[in-house]
């Protein structure tokens, strides 16, 4: 995984029209990597397929009008407003950084868009002064010049007759993704739209924060009101939100925010480097979400995504056209010649394929099409060419396309240093070659720096209406790894059979007996994995993978509810089933598994208990001992007048050569004994942390608790240098840590407003139709709300397994939280029309 790499996806769904016509459903989402890796958003959109002719296949009645033109879309939007007048109040608890309790009454729908509409935003003009850079020059009026994109040099073009065009024919019947809902109770539905319109409310809530401190920025700071500009200053919450403004109805906020983005210049940024992924999934997929969304009405957002698509271009000008992941987009770096990373990361890498094609779509340029096909079809070569794990592919990726060979040495310096005759450009040194991995430790795994690739192959098959085979062959060989790698079953307190997706890490310098490490993990990020399978299922008629993709959607479910806040962490570990065909919840074997020097510990201490009864009795003779000399010594005055010496008094120095302050000789010292092992350090009582009460966890396992501390330590122990015993250590280890009960380990103790697990659970109550999904959702939505409210929006937090007044908010809402998670929220309570 790179450092700081933001990684980022893009997804889709289909519906089905009576013609057998299929339309696309946008959704981006973005990915990162373990640490400073924010990053899932999604894009919400509906487009038809149509060949380059301009013919969208067959013919229909109704929904599948026939002979449509391809850069049209066609949507079907009835029914996404609704009143919540009726709602009732509520009061939220807002708790941040120390911050004393705040109630606030939570205003209707209806009440929360007036205060939008009535309050405008602080007055920016341009839209963001931020977004704007200069250089040294003054122009003739005194004013500082604006450095602007050009288009640069181009070193290595396409000639026309040698692009790879989009693909022409009729699509495909695609096979029926979502489940035929019947018609719902009148106390179903009185419930479905409350919820509903409760995540529509919060929605209102954040954006309001967001107009009122943030307008025009890229994000705004929910506990402070600050402003962040990470993603090139270009309003990024604003272009990623379009969609869900959109589905939720409120057309008013939607054009509002289409003057600023009427606005946006996307030749000048504050960044001299341009995020590639970030800005492709943010704003290029945002522009056509909601350009395919609103039926094609507003030209604006197709002329912006086309003015971002010409400028992102110029990352595929390389010798081998893969892309620069971060373009350095002034003049002066622009129009030099550049070539791909060797250590690319590969969902940057093979995540843009879907934004990329549709813009080809719509605009019937074949060059935005040609720039990603490459991408595909180097995997393709490298998925039959061969990886450590068949099928999948590692995190870090040599796509410079050069495998640089040795400089050549003058014969007579054979046998001394090395120098080279001259210095040789890339190309000089350069033997051509494939994609191959990094130079780094290789890792496999769905998560974050690999998850969006694999995410798009089902949905690239989608979009190009199932006429690219190539994109059904990766997906199915992707999900054989998958079953055959990297699933496991984790050992958790109750029964739920639920399933994880770990990672392989391989490193290539090592022994190959020594070389391979899997790595149980549970990571947010991995969560979409639940939702890709039960699509994948559903359109490569893959009927076993169903099971699969609801056990792995309940295993993040099951993540949420085991923590205090009832949501789940960032990162975390978990300890594989021996059998995951039997694996009954067994607390001892889970215990041992947390102390893997569970076996050692009462003979340690038994070993220091008699240790100390052999001191406390050396002490005390000795101390005996030093009484009967001083008394002695009393003596000494009256012998000395006889001519005999004065006793001196003895130092607490006995024969066998330790001091009586305690430490033992080195032969019994158990101390070095204990120091084998870092967990084993005990620090002074007064050192201990107070482990604070917690209440039960929330499971859905009636009879197992999930609270960590029911069996935590004194706050002082009487004897802080008696070693652990087993259950000693446990508590310990799960009361100061914050362990929840069926975790090995936490990585990450935050969350920040992910929406992958939501993602999962919204597709599989489309993919099934079962009500439990719906359950399930609003105990996360209504824990998420909880732990991330404030005044000013809803804020990342860290201490997931702590009790609010534990908890640290971050001050940060990125971007994805309204465009992707709330919208998934808010689409798991809507109609089953809405985005079917």
């Amino acid at each position: 995984m790179l450092n700081g790499a933001r990684l980022t996806v893009a997804v889709a769904e289909t519906k089905i029209i009576d013609d057998g016509a299929v339309r696309v459903l946008w959704f981006r989402a973005y990915r990162t990597a373990p640490e400073n890796q924010p990053s899932r958003a999604t894009s919400f959109g509906t487009s038809p397929y149509g060949d380059a002719d301009g013919k969208s296949g067959q013919k229909g009645e109704g929904n599948g009008a026939a002979e449509r033109d391809p850069v049209r879309p066609v949507v079907d939007i009835q029914g996404i407003a609704h009143s919540a007048d009726s709602l009732p109040e509520a009061t939220h608890q807002v708790v941040a950084n120390g911050v004393p309790v705040i109630d606030e009454p939570k205003p209707s729908t209806s009440e929360a868009l007036m205060a939008i509409q009535t309050a405008p935003p602080t007055p920016i003009t341009p839209p963001n002064p931020a977004a704007i850079t200069y250089d040294d020059t003054v122009d003739e009026n005194g004013q500082k010049k604006v450095i602007h994109w050009k288009k640069p040099i181009e070193y290595y073009p396409v000639a026309e007759e040698d692009l790879i065009r989009l693909p022409t024919g009729t699509p495909k019947k695609m096979p029926r993704i979502q489940h035929e809902f019947g018609a719902e109770t009148v106390e179903e539905r009185t419930i479905r739209e409350e919820r509903r319109d409760k995540v529509k409310e919060e929605f209102l809530h954040a954006w309001k924060g967001y107009k009122q401190y943030a307008w025009g920025h890229d994000e705004v700071g929910p506990v402070k009101g600050g402003v962040r500009d990470p993603f090139c200053g270009w309003a990024a919450t604003i272009v990623d939100s379009l969609d869900t403004l959109w589905i939720m109805g409120l057309k008013d906020e939607f054009e509002s925010a289409l003057e600023q983005v009427e606005k946006i210049d996307f030749t000048t940024s504050p960044k001299t480097s341009i995020p590639v992924f970030e800005t492709t999934i943010r704003y290029l997929g945002g522009l056509l979400a909601a350009y395919d969304i609103s039926d094609a009405k507003y030209p604006v957002l197709l002329t912006k995504a086309t003015e971002l698509g010409e400028i992102l271009m110029s990352i595929f000008d390389t010798p081998n056209r893969m892309p620069v992941l971060h373009y350095q987009w002034q003049p002066h770096s622009a129009n030099e010649r550049h070539r791909a990373a060797g250590n690319s990361n590969f969902a940057e890498l093979g995540s843009l394929t879907m934004e990329f094609t549709r813009l080809a779509q719509l605009t019937g340029e074949h060059k935005y099409y040609d720039a990603v096909a490459r991408i595909t079809n180097a995997l393709v070569e490298w998925q039959e060419r061969g990886t450590e794990i068949k099928g999948i592919f590692p995190d870090s990726v040599d796509a410079s396309g050069c495998n640089a060979t040795a400089i050549p040495v003058e014969p007579e310096e054979a046998s001394q240093k090395a120098t080279p005759r001259r210095p040789l450009s890339m190309d000089e040194i350069c033997r051509p070659q494939g994609l191959t991995p990094g130079p780094s430790r290789q890792s496999y795994s769905m998560g974050g720096g690999q998850d969006s690739t694999y995410e798009y192959f089902s949905k690239m098959w989608l979009l190009l209406g199932g006429l690219d085979t190539t994109y059904r062959t990766l997906y199915t060989n992707t999900m054989d790894a998958i079953r055959n790698h990297l699933l496991y079953r984790p050992l958790i307190p109750g029964d739920r059979d639920v399933l994880f997706s770990a990672k392989m890490q391989i490193n290539p310098y090592l022994p190959p007996d020594r070389s391979h490490e899997m790595v149980y993990e549970v990571t947010h990020l991995t969560c979409f994995i639940g939702g890709m399978v039960g699509m994948g299922a559903k359109l490569f008629d893959l009927d076993a993978d169903i099971p699969i993709a609801e056990r792995l959607t309940d295993g993040c479910v099951w993540a949420y509810e085991a923590t205090t806040s009832g949501v789940m962490p960032e990162d975390a570990r978990m300890f594989p089933c021996e059998n995951p065909l039997d694996c009954p919840w067994d607390e001892e074997k889970y215990n041992k598994l947390l102390d893997p020097r569970w076996s050692l510990r009462a003979q340690e201490v038994e070993d220091y208990d008699v240790e100390k009864v052999r001191k406390e009795k050396v002490r005390k003779e000795m101390a005996e001992k030093k009484a009967k000399e001083e008394e002695e010594a009393k003596e000494a005055p009256l012998l000395a007048e006889d001519g005999v010496d004065p006793i001196v008094p003895r130092t607490n120095e006995t024969s066998t050569g330790y001091s009586l302050g305690g430490d033992a000789p080195p032969a019994a010292n158990i101390n070095k004994k204990r120091a084998a092992s870092s967990n084993d350090t005990v620090p002074l009582a007064k050192d201990l942390p107070e482990i604070p009460h917690v209440a039960p966890s929330k499971t859905s396992t009636p009879g197992v608790p999930l609270n960590p501390h029911e069996r935590s330590l004194p706050k002082q122990r009487e004897d802080p240098y008696r070693p652990f015993t087993h259950e000693e250590f446990i508590a310990d280890l799960l009361g100061r840590n914050n362990l929840p009960l069926g975790y090995a380990r936490v990585e990450g103790d935050k969350y920040i407003l992910r929406p992958e697990a939501i993602e999962s659970v919204f597709y599989l109550h489309r993919i099934s139709g079962s009500p439990q999904w719906r359950e399930k959702g609003w105990k996360m939505f209504e824990s998420i709300i909880a732990a991330t409210r404030t005044q000013i929006g809803h804020s990342a937090f860290v201490g997931v397994n702590r009790e609010p007044a534990g908890q640290r908010k971050q001050d940060s809402m990125e971007s994805f939280w309204l465009a992707e998670t709330l919208k998934y929220f808010y689409l798991l309570y809507s109609e089953p029309d809405v985005a079917a």
